[in-house]
């Protein structure tokens, strides 16, 4: 699940710097416009020392591009001669521009309320130039295979796909671009899926809607790395709600803060962070199977964090979850601040909190492997190779500190090829990379 969610900005370039007799980049030409990003145009050896006697090469990364030529040399998929990726907000070539010459509006897009990236339109292609400016156009537009990234700003809007997703290999996605902090705020529904499949939402803060992620009816979708704080809607609603027969839908690495306060009501049901629910007790009426929430944060909702309204827990994959069990110790969450504050909120773990290494696994492998890239695993589902759109996700095995590069999924075989050969056993954790001996619950790992 690439999730993950592409890397901090890096919005300059470096020059290559003859050394001895060796050679200097070469101008970059980029492939031109096309949704699959290509390799740009040749540069040169990237800053070799060659036989004129000159200083040697120092390659932090690895990567075989000199320090100095190379524009990051603390990452080895960024140098000289790389393919750019689109949306992850990188120089990946060196050539000083970012995100160039690789979308076409045909596989991803971009809304850009503020117009950051290029004056938005709703008319535009929904190029990281010609941006759209509403997330409404987005869900009027988006079909299969196809995703959306959401420039910073503030918006008051849905995210209420009019298509789905076809498998977990087409799906429709809604992402933060980069590192930039999206926030929807003030809707009636902040994320709002009705009889919808394979949708995915990364990244993004959801502050005071009336209702925060509702799921009816809809199945196979993915919620991750998000924040849904306080709702300020109707009395008779929960924060969350999945109902109507959902199933195999995936909530994992969130924040629910401060929701379920009803002014009028006690039924408790609706006094929680979370609710699945079916509304009568018998098996012609929309049985739930298959949910899975993980490594979630549940901290200072009313009575409870989940509330399962005659659903079988036992029928659903709840692990790793903090669920009410007192102070997460967030950076800056103390108390029920008025709601004027809590776009301030921090929601990274301080060093001292318990939910620090104490995450599940997001899946495990389902035999052993020795020097080899496929992994069989339980659920591939959580990962994603990026679509061609952006890098693959990184992903990090039980007791182990390397993480390896997914290349290719296939959803139907549960299997993930990854770039560098690994050892495992049988059941082994298999998780986005993290620090310690386990992931961290919530949306921000601590000290990544």
């Amino acid at each position: 699940m690439a999730v993950l969610l592409v890397g901090a900005s890096l919005l300059w370039g470096c020059h290559g710097a003859e050394s001895g007799g060796g050679q200097d980049g070469g101008d970059a030409s980029g492939p031109g416009d096309g949704a699959v990003p290509g390799t740009e145009g040749g540069t040169g050896d990237g800053g070799g020392t060659g036989d004129g006697g000159g200083p040697p090469c120092l390659d932090l990364d690895g990567d075989g591009d000199c320090h100095g030529v190379d524009c990051d040399d603390q990452d080895p998929s960024v140098g000289p001669g790389r393919s750019e990726v689109c949306g992850n907000g990188l120089d990946d070539n060196c050539n000083g521009k970012v995100d160039e010459g690789c979308l076409d509006g045909t596989a991803a897009f971009y809304v850009d309320r503020d117009s950051l990236g290029g004056s938005c339109s709703d008319s535009n292609p929904g190029t990281l130039a010609a941006p759209w400016c509403t997330i409404a156009k987005a869900n009027q537009s988006l079909t299969a295979g196809q995703t959306v990234y959401l420039r910073a700003g503030t918006y008051n809007e849905t995210i209420q796909p009019q298509s789905s997703g076809l498998s977990d290999g087409e799906r429709i996605t809604y992402s933060a671009y980069a590192a930039e902090v999206v926030t929807l705020s003030g809707s009636v529904y902040c994320i709002r899926l009705q009889s919808r499949s394979y949708v995915t939402v990364l990244g993004i803060k959801f502050l005071d809607c009336g209702r925060n992620l509702y799921l009816e009816a809809s199945s196979h979708n993915n919620v991750g790395f998000c924040e849904f704080t306080n709702p300020g809607g109707p009395a008779t609603w929960a924060g969350s709600r999945v109902y109507a027969g959902s199933r195999y839908n995936r909530i994992y690495h969130n924040v629910f803060f401060h929701n379920g306060y009803p002014i009028i009501s006690d039924w408790a049901p609706q006094k929680s962070g979370l609710l699945l629910a079916r509304w009568v007790d018998d098996a012609a009426h929309n049985p739930m199977t298959g949910v899975a929430i993980k490594n979630n944060i549940l901290h200072d909702n009313n009575l409870y964090g989940i509330f399962y309204y005659y659903v079988d827990e036992a029928e659903q994959s709840v692990e790793g979850n903090w669920d009410e069990q007192g102070d997460p110790r967030f950076v800056a969450a103390a108390g029920e601040p008025a709601p004027s504050d809590f776009a301030s909120l921090d929601f990274h773990l301080q060093p001292t909190s318990p939910c620090v290494d104490a995450g599940s696994f997001l899946t495990r492998t389902t035999g052993t492997g020795q020097d080899s890239t496929l992994l069989a695993v339980a659920d591939a589902g959580y990962f994603t190779d990026g679509n061609g759109l952006v890098a693959g996700d990184l992903v990090q095995l039980e007791g182990q500190a390397v993480t390896a590069m997914v290349v290719a999924v296939d959803y139907a075989a549960n299997t993930i090829t990854v770039d560098r050969p690994l050892t495992w056993a049988a059941d082994t954790g298999v998780s986005l990379p993290y620090l310690g001996s386990r992931p961290d619950q919530g949306a921000f790992e601590h000290g990544l």
